[in-house]
């Protein structure tokens, strides 16, 4: 081989290690997002359920009111 075919093949095999090292890199972050997403919903879920859990609190406080204020109605169209 002559020196300057030696030159452009070393340069070719660093430029393809740099790309290796690129994509084992992109590789990685990857990982770690794929996580912070499996996180993310898992917290959403976690979060889904405490409002479902916090409207039937309100449904079952609220209809005690929403009674009194029927009953509170027709007794006062009884007496008219």
């Amino acid at each position: 081989m002559q020196p300057h075919e030696s030159s452009a093949l070393t340069r070719i095999e660093d430029k393809l290690d740099s790309i290796a090292d690129k994509v084992s890199t992109l590789v990685a972050k990857e990982d770690a997002l794929e996580k912070t997403v499996s996180k993310q919903e898992a917290d959403l879920s976690t979060l889904k359920a405490a409002h479902n859990k916090a409207l039937g609190i309100l449904t079952f406080l609220t209809f005690p009111g929403v009674a009194l204020t029927l009953w509170m109605g027709i007794q006062l169209y009884a007496k008219k």
